[in-house]
């Protein structure tokens, strides 16, 4: 489990002491919890306590975001990595059933918090209270950012758009020509909905052209988006 002291680490308590984070325990219940890899942390069409109810803060591991078709496959949504927010998907009003599921990669630590206090200040209006607020604000913006990102990828024609425009997205993030993702071969195939043989054999070309070099997961481009044919 981790301290008030090591939370203060994590995006979500940016700003915020350890002293902060122990006096919001009255206006913003949550709790820690460990899951192992390949349990379910939030179950589609399984509306239980955690679901509509809570927020979730990754604070250890690594946690897949996917989405179940109707012939019951699953494709990868997005990865999410230690100080990520997830689980608004079940907050609107309304949402009882949903084809999203969240996967532990890894064996997990993760801090659910009551999702109405933080975006209710208490009567006290406490600063702690609202700079939470704020920062789980900036959080769930950079979660739509990141769909707004997937979307720019995948409205891409072919299978060589698709993959120049996620490693150039990574490109801009990381402020490198030279990259690293965090999803193999088989997730990033996912990622972008394609064949997995298919895309393999796309980098192969692009590398033979001069266009990339890589290993494993990571890729070095040659070539700015300007400089592309």
């Amino acid at each position: 489990m981790k301290s008030y002291e090591q939370l203060t680490k994590f995006p979500l308590f940016s700003q915020m002491t350890s002293v902060d984070i122990d006096n919001l325990q009255p206006c913003v219940p949550g709790y820690q919890r460990s899951f192992r890899r390949g349990e379910a942390i939030f179950l589609h069409r399984a509306l239980g306590e955690l679901s509509g109810r809570y927020l979730a803060l990754l604070l250890e591991g690594r946690v897949l975001m996917e989405q179940e078709n109707a012939n019951g496959d699953s494709f990868l949504f997005v990865q999410l990595l230690p100080g990520e927010l997830f689980g608004e998907v079940f907050l609107p009003h309304g949402i009882l059933e949903t084809d999203i599921r969240y996967i532990a990669d890894t064996d997990c630590l993760v801090l659910f918090l009551q999702y109405e206090p933080l975006y209710r200040c208490c009567q006290k209006h406490c600063p702690a209270h609202q700079q939470l607020c704020e920062n789980m604000v900036n959080l769930l913006v950079s979660n739509n950012c990141r769909m707004t990102d997937k979307i720019a990828v995948l409205s891409q024609k072919t299978l060589r758009d698709k993959l120049l425009a996620y490693l150039f997205q990574l490109s801009r993030q990381q402020e490198s020509n030279q990259v690293v993702s965090q999803m193999n071969r088989t997730e990033l195939a996912e990622y972008l909905c394609v064949n997995r043989s298919a895309m393999t054999r796309e980098l192969q070309r692009m590398e033979a052209e001069g266009l990339l070099q890589m290993k494993k997961s990571t890729y070095l481009l040659l070539n700015s988006p300007e400089q592309l044919p």
